[in-house]
């Protein structure tokens, strides 16, 4: 655990650039994308997602296509509150909860 003080360096050690933490999700592992994720983020992680054959995601209002319309069927994707145009299809295809 981490003292009170020193917690911004230990948030410093836990930063990455957005390519490099793409390789810190592994097979298995649930990653959530929020609202205001950037679009960016998005297609590295679609990319990810190609790469490693399959991604678990949890989605709260997907605001882009890629990780929804994607030829890509392994992987669960969840979508939480909302589904919007994006992801319209992908849950009408029963492809996302």
């Amino acid at each position: 655990m981490t003292n009170n003080r020193d917690w911004k360096s230990d948030y410093k050690q836990r930063l990455h650039e957005p390519e490099a933490a793409m390789n810190l999700i592994e097979p298995g592992d649930w990653v959530n994308v929020n609202v205001g994720t950037p679009a960016a983020i998005t297609l590295l992680l679609e990319a990810r997602a190609q790469a490693l054959g399959s991604l678990d995601m949890r989605m709260l209002g997907p605001a882009l296509e890629p990780l929804m319309t994607s030829e890509r069927d392994a992987g669960e994707r969840e979508i939480e509150i909302f589904i919007g145009e994006p992801a319209r299809p992908s849950h009408d295809t029963q492809r996302a909860t």
